[in-house]
């Protein structure tokens, strides 16, 4: 009986290039899908850029301790006080050519959030300074109410400024370490602010008489916003920020400041301030422990994002990897179809 020998089927042109195809479409598939991941891990590097630049940027709380300073001096200026307090100027123009050193550093070349947050920055500074009292205006302690309104427009500003800075980090910060990081930092920062105010209530607390009872409902709010200031803070340093808490604000001067003015708020009826060392108050630096907090938080900051931008600059890497690699993989399928087609 004969035995049929024939060698086995080769494939034929038309399953030869119906593999091909097949080849081709996942490469190319592929060479996309990594394209895509590839272009993503760019953006994400453009985002993180943009995000390093605004969590280091440190024009903004500059100015905020210039605008304190200025309206530290200028109510006390009102009140005919400026040369009994260290108020870190030698007069007022020099305070306000401070102020307008600071204003212009934020307003150059900054992340564009850093310059959203300053609003009518200038536009409010020149209302609030018009207002100053003309050479020869009597500048007495009668003169509380002026200066009451000086500073509350002031402490305006100032809150608008940190609250535009923080509403920017907040919407802008997309890793949930670094948004921490830069919200403590402006919370540090409004601590400050808070802490500047209650030196200057104390003061005037112990210094104009009679005390009133707006005197002390005022001493006994900026009290409690300070306490709770501390309190929101403690709270919210978690994780890496935790031990940055404990090493920077454990003890800090802001307990002798509270102290300071709960002793004043506890003189029944108000002896001239006799539990109160004015002079301690006037001239202490109770807030040294929050320069170093917000130190050592955009130290962990910087960190992290050097950490995110190496892990996306290798997703990137990788990426392009497997993309070059899907079309080199895709010519050489089709050079093989080719070479073959010809061959027959």
């Amino acid at each position: 009986m004969a035995v049929d020998m024939q060698a086995p089927r080769r494939t034929t042109g038309a399953g030869l290039w119906v593999l091909a195809g097949v080849l081709l479409t996942v490469l190319v598939l592929v060479a996309l899908g990594a394209g895509a991941v590839a272009y993503q891990a760019g953006q994400d590097l453009d985002d993180l850029h943009r995000d390093d630049a605004l969590a280091a940027d440190d024009t903004v709380p500059a100015l905020v301790q210039r605008l304190q300073a200025e309206r530290n001096y200028a109510t006390a200026y009102v009140l005919g006080i400026e040369d009994a307090l260290d108020l870190g100027a030698a007069s007022f123009d020099d305070a306000t050519v401070a102020t307008d050193e600071a204003l212009v550093a934020a307003q150059g070349d900054r992340p564009a959030a850093t310059q959203d947050s300053l609003g009518d920055v200038e536009g409010t500074l020149a209302d609030l300074r018009g207002a100053m009292p003309p050479p020869g205006a009597s500048r007495t302690l009668d003169e509380v109410e002026s200066a009451e309104s000086l500073a509350a427009g002031y402490t305006a500003l100032i809150d608008g400024v940190l609250d535009a800075r923080d509403e920017a980090i907040l919407a802008s910060q997309s890793d949930p370490d670094v948004r921490r990081g830069t919200h403590l930092a402006v919370l540090s920062l409004r601590q400050q602010h808070r802490a500047a105010w209650l030196v200057r209530e104390v003061l005037l607390y112990g210094v104009v008489q009679p005390t009133t009872p707006e005197a002390i409902a005022g001493l006994a709010e900026s009290v409690a916003e300070v306490q709770g200031g501390e309190a929101e803070l403690d709270g919210l340093a978690t994780g890496p920020y935790r031990a940055v808490a404990d090493d920077t604000l454990a003890g800090d001067g802001l307990d002798e400041l509270v102290s300071q003015a709960e002793a004043a708020l506890n003189e029944e009826p108000w002896s001239g301030g006799s539990g109160v060392d004015l002079a301690a108050v006037a001239g202490g630096s109770f807030t040294e422990g929050h320069d170093a907090f917000r130190a050592e938080v955009g130290a962990v900051v910087a960190e992290r994002m050097d950490d995110l931008e190496s892990e996306a600059e290798d997703r990137r890497r990788t990426a392009l990897l497997i993309a070059g690699a899907a079309v080199l993989g895709a010519v050489a399928v089709l050079a093989a179809v080719l070479v073959r087609a010809r061959a027959r």
